[in-house]
């Protein structure tokens, strides 16, 4: 499945403000769709903050069942640490 992403900030600190991600992909080649129609399905919303990172699967509620991962602790999952 292709994906493309792209995206560039200037670098500074976040503030007080959180940042929201909604991640879709792309279901064109999945369900047979002509070249195009694309149909996107919502894979679900990533928050970034000062604390760490959370990741809201889709349909879930905001307030609660997301899954929390500090910085060092998402740096440690992804080196394999």
């Amino acid at each position: 499945m292709a994906h493309e992403v792209f995206f560039e900030i200037p670098e500074r600190e976040l503030g007080k403000v959180d940042i929201w991600i909604r991640v879709y992909r792309d279901t064109r080649r999945r369900k047979g769709l002509p070249k195009g129609q694309r149909k996107k399905e919502k894979l679900g919303d990533l928050l970034l903050s000062k604390g760490g990172v959370e990741w809201f699967k889709k349909g879930a509620r905001k307030d609660r069942n997301g899954i929390l991962k500090s910085w060092l602790t998402l740096a440690e999952l992804i080196e394999g640490s």
